[in-house]
Order: structure tokens, then C-alpha cells, then sequence
């Protein structure tokens, strides 16, 4: 899980605030590594290619083309394809982007992982699991291999459960 520190230091590094729920999620479930590949929050949380993290990756979108300020690329689903969160909206709204073409989706953050519990969304590989399927990716129709979902989607069920309540 990522401390209070570790998040006001993304914050910081971003230079806007994290929707509340996303900061819920990597303070009370995991800094990352859960849900449909969710990146984690620097320095300990999982890397895109375990090389980049999303912050140094939103500056580099933001630096090198024309990526609009507070979407923060969230998860990668390969093939230059990202989702994304539109950090603007407090709600959180999920962004797609393909080949650096932004996508806007109605899903919020919320509706988004509730649909990954339902495994409407194809897991990403998450480190340290042993589950391993073939299925297709519903994002690019490609045959594709899925490692996990991990053990951290009993722990995102209960903060849906407890926010519900």
C-alpha cells in the first residue's frame, strides 16, 4: 500500500490531486499491480515495462505531443494503447488512448474496476500470481495470455463495499 507520503509526493510530481477514490484504492488496497494493470505510484509501485513510471510517463505524453493536461495514463494495455483517468473530473473519467488518440469513455474510475471485478475487463498480468489463461483482449480482439487477477480483488471488493454502504 502506498503511504500518505508517498501519495502527496505523485501529487506533487503531477502537480493536480488524484481523484479520491484512486487514492483510496493505493493507500487501503495496493500502490498498484491490481485491477485491469493499474500502474503504482512511484517509487515502489509497479512500472510500465518495470522501467517508467506513470508520472515520469504523463510528463513525457505531456512533453512530446499534444496530451492534454491531467490525464494521467493509469493502465497499459499494449500495443500503444493506454487508459486513462481524466484527473480534472472528481469522479475520475476513463479515458482511452490509442496511438496517442484520446478516446472518451462515460465509465467513471468507479464503474470502470467494478467492471474488472465482474471480469467484464481483462486482467493484466499482476507480479507474484501463478494463475495463467488464454483468452482475447476486449480492447484489441487480439488472442491473449492473462496471469492473474491476484489475490488484491477481495480487498478492492470490500472498499466497494464499505463506499456503497
Amino acid at each position: 500500500m502506498a503511504s500518505a507520503l508517498v501519495v502527496e509526493a505523485a501529487e506533487k510530481a503531477l502537480g493536480f490531486a488524484l481523484p479520491p477514490l484512486l487514492v483510496r484504492l493505493y493507500r487501503e488496497v495496493g500502490n498498484g499491480g491490481f485491477g485491469p494493470g493499474l500502474f503504482g505510484l512511484p517509487p515502489e509501485g509497479p512500472r510500465l515495462n518495470d522501467e517508467v513510471d506513470m508520472i515520469a510517463l504523463y510528463h513525457s505524453m505531456r512533453d512530446h505531443c499534444t496530451w492534454p493536461e491531467r490525464v494521467l495514463p493509469i493502465a497499459d494495455l499494449g500495443c500503444a494503447m493506454w487508459t486513462c483517468l481524466d484527473c480534472a473530473s472528481r469522479e475520475g473519467r476513463i479515458v482511452h488512448s490509442e496511438d496517442m488518440k484520446l478516446g472518451f469513455v462515460d465509465d467513471t474510475l468507479h464503474e470502470w474496476l467494478e467492471q474488472w471485478l465482474r471480469r467484464d475487463v481483462a486482467p493484466r498480468y499482476v507480479p507474484g500470481t501463478e494463475q495463467v489463461r488464454e483468452g482475447v483482449n476486449p480492447f484489441t480482439k487480439q488472442k491473449a495470455i492473462f496471469r492473474g487477477p491476484g489475490t488484491l480483488r477481495g480487498r478492492v471488493v470490500e472498499l466497494f463495499e464499505k463506499t456503497a454502504q
